[in-house]
Order: C-alpha cells, then structure tokens, then sequence
C-alpha cells in the first residue's frame, strides 16, 4: 500500500488554522546552492502562507563568513518577533555546521536539530514518522526495526528515538557489515542514504513495512528515495513514496514544532 503523502499532510495541516498565527515567524537561513533545499524552503514557506504565519528566507553567497552568521544568528536569538529559526543543511563546506547549530536560542530551535529545547518538540523527521505511524496504525511492538543510514537530519535522530523508547532497532551506516542480511529479515525498515532507488524489492521479506526518508536526484535529475518502486508493492505491506511521502509530513512537523515555540514565548512575555 501506497499513499498520497502530499495530499494527507495538507489536510492535516488544515486542521492547524483555527489557531492565530498572525504573530508567529520562521526565519530560514540558507547556505547552500542545492536545488533540493530551495524545494524544501518553498515548502516550508508555503505551509506558513497556508496558516497566515510570516516568514522570512535569508540566502547567502558561498563568501559568507562563520563571524557574520554567528551574528545574524545572534540577532535572531534576541529580535522578540523570531518565533523559530532554521538553519538549512547542508551548509557550505568552509562552515562548521555543528558550531552554527548550537548557536541557536534551544527556544527558537523548531528543526530541534541541537536537541536542546526543553519544550515538548521532537526532531521534525521523527514526528513525521510518527504522525504517519499513527494514522496508517502501524505497530512497532515486538517488530524487528532496521534504521539504514544515521544523519543528523534523517536517520539519527529516527533511530535514537526508537532506541530511547525501548524498541528493537539496529542502526546502520556505512561501517555496518551485514546491512543487507539485517534489512532482508527487518518487519519494519526506515532508508536515510540518499542514493537514488538503491534498494530494490529483493532486498526486503514480504509483508515489510517501508519508510523512505531518504531523498537525491538521479542521472535525470529527478527527485529520488532510496527504495526503487518497482515492484516494491508486490513485496511491501505499506511503503512511503518520495516525493510524496515522509517530505510533506516533515513540514507539518515544523508547523507543529513552530506553534509549541510561539506558545512558550507568549507565556515567557
């Protein structure tokens, strides 16, 4: 079974304008020149237009220095009308990521990619997976869980969450020997490479549940997971398409994240 991601996410988001958002803005600062990141901040942005949010996108040239973004940070952190702040990744190389990440207020962290805000938020690529676990009632009890791939912004935070809640989940990277015997035997197995179509319906056991997170662009230029569709639908019990699929839902959780942030500022004022 397939889905919809974008359609669903929509609805959902929907839900979210009977609340003011008026005074709530997300700032997006972006160091990159990738075209997958520019598709991320429209929707983004979008999502903010749909809800009456503000927001704002500061694009910079590859001769930006740490100092000057430092400082901008700094400002952000401090400007009262700053409701949540985003650091796009990646960042240029010559920028310490790490470095830039920690400098944001851990209140004005909506990506929660520091993992220091004291409120109620998860990382934005967990709660995606887990409003669809909810919705489609998957059951990860006593279900043997491969997280394949364990970056900041995809399969790190996936598999720390599930690890930390008493689930049975092995993570894999680049180091693992046996991804592939340990995927072939997984109930559930959750992609965050971002190789275009790298696995393919062979690699999984019948009636496997697919969360693709993982996101490239082929030879052509268009917009990949890393699990091949072909035929996948034959072996998979349900699967996440991209695009379509855990993206949309990572939006949503901004939005969910960004309303819990403007929430614990008006009670701080």
């Amino acid at each position: 079974m397939s889905f919809d991601g974008k359609q669903l996410a929509h609805e959902i988001l929907l839900t979210y304008k009977n609340r003011d958002w008026s005074q709530v803005k997300l700032v997006i600062l972006q160091t990159n020149n990738d075209v997958s990141s520019d598709a991320f901040i429209r929707q983004k942005m979008n999502a903010c237009n749909t809800l009456g949010a503000q927001s704002e996108l500061i694009k910079y040239h590859e001769s930006v220095t740490e100092k000057e973004l430092l400082e901008k940070i700094q400002q952000l952190n401090t400007d009262p009308e700053v409701t949540g702040i985003i650091l796009q990744l990646p960042v240029y190389p010559h920028l310490k990521q790490n470095k830039l990440l920690k400098a944001i207020d851990p209140y004005k962290d909506v990506d929660y990619l520091t993992g220091n805000c004291p409120l109620p938020i998860r990382s934005c690529v967990v709660e995606a997976v887990l409003i669809l676990k909810e919705h489609f009632h998957h059951d990860f009890t006593n279900k043997q869980i491969v997280v394949v791939g364990l970056g900041v912004t995809g399969g790190g935070p996936i598999f720390h969450y599930l690890k930390e809640t008493g689930h049975q989940v092995v993570g894999c990277d680049k180091h693992t020997p046996n991804t592939m015997e340990l995927i072939k035997t997984a109930d559930v197995v959750i992609t965050a490479i971002g190789k275009p179509h790298f696995f393919k319906t062979t690699n999984f056991k019948p009636g496997v549940i697919l969360y693709d997170v993982g996101v490239s662009r082929n030879v052509l230029n268009k917009l990949c997971g890393d699990i091949d569709p072909n035929g996948i639908e034959k072996v998979a019990k349900w699967w996440s398409p991209t695009p379509g699929g855990v993206g949309p839902f990572t939006v949503l959780a901004i939005m969910k994240n960004l309303w819990v942030l403007y929430e614990a500022h008006q009670r701080r004022i």
